[in-house]
């Protein structure tokens, strides 16, 4: 399960599973912060047997932040980085915290999950 999936994702993760495995009809698109019940839903339908937890909070740079540290690069001034955010909804607590928890839920609720695997 993933927040959104990207063909750099899909790639990334294909070079996991084993060979002549279809990767991109395993990988599915689901926000994972509303709670484990949409979760244990698609396990169950989609009948999985393994999951593999690849959701991560993902920063975004401020825009201005970088002006400043480049100009204070210029002026030699030390200790001046750039700044991030994170878009609402996916900050870690909600993605890296309570996402994977609920992603944990779902797999104990489905009984014949073989496998899970928490990618850092």
């Amino acid at each position: 399960m993933v927040r959104k999936k990207t063909p750099e994702l899909v790639e990334k993760l294909a070079a996991m599973a084993p060979e002549n495995e279809d990767v991109d009809s395993c990988i599915f698109e689901v926000d994972v912060t509303k709670g484990p019940e949409e979760l244990t839903k698609i396990l169950s339908d989609e009948g999985v047997d393994a999951l593999m937890i690849a959701t991560s909070a993902v920063p975004k740079i401020r825009k201005r932040s970088i002006v400043k540290s480049v100009i204070a690069k210029f002026l030699r001034i030390k200790g001046v980085r750039p700044s991030f955010r994170f878009a609402p909804g996916g900050t870690p607590e909600e993605v890296d915290w309570i996402g994977a928890r609920n992603q944990i839920d779902a797999a104990v609720r489905k009984p014949t999950l073989s496998h899970a695997y928490h990618i850092f």
